[in-house]
């Protein structure tokens, strides 16, 4: 998905990606991948997809960034839509494309991002001293890894609240840009 004209800079967008986390997956960090090219590209690997997320203007030495959030699937398996597995040839039909649109539009909403626009002046000072934790993707992962699902959701629940009432939302203005595509 190639988003362009985005009211945020994209390399500051790919900076604070943080870690990707599905229904009943642990957090997996994006890490920035090392090219030969000049590139601003981070990743994220899972047995079964990984997410790219990478600044294509750079690439081609355009003047007017583009955010590419891209999915790629290992297995087929995956692609399955109504018991039968996709073929190149089903991608011209629209209701394909909505459905692997909606695949995108997912792995989006379960895509972690530091929203850096939180106004922190308008926080409390219990919630000063956890945007430090919020911002480290390790805080993250280890919440995640240390087999306490509840407490990452809470942790994950209170992040989001203070994005919500605080913030220009960063996360939710991309999905819908994606969306839109």
């Amino acid at each position: 998905m190639l988003l362009s004209d985005l009211e945020y800079p994209t390399n500051k967008i790919i900076h604070n990606v943080l870690f990707h986390s599905g229904r009943g997956a642990g957090a997996e960090q994006y890490n920035f991948e090392k090219k030969t090219k000049k590139s601003n590209f981070k990743i994220m690997k899972r047995q079964r997809f990984s997410i790219k997320l990478y600044d294509k203007s750079l690439q081609f030495g355009l003047t007017i960034p583009l955010l590419k959030f891209e999915v790629k699937f290992h297995h087929m398996e995956d692609l399955k839509r109504n018991g039968k597995k996709l073929c190149l040839s089903d991608t011209t039909n629209i209701d394909v494309l909505k459905f692997l649109g909606s695949i995108v539009q997912k792995k989006w909403n379960e895509t972690f991002i530091y929203d850096w626009t939180i106004d922190k002046s308008k926080l409390n000072a219990r919630q000063k001293i956890k945007i430090k934790d919020y911002k480290n993707p390790n805080y993250w992962i280890n919440l995640s890894e240390n087999r306490n699902r509840n407490q990452f959701s809470k942790e994950l629940n209170l992040y989001k609240k203070i994005v919500e009432n605080n913030s220009k939302k960063v996360h939710q203005y991309i999905g819908e840009q994606i969306f839109k595509k």
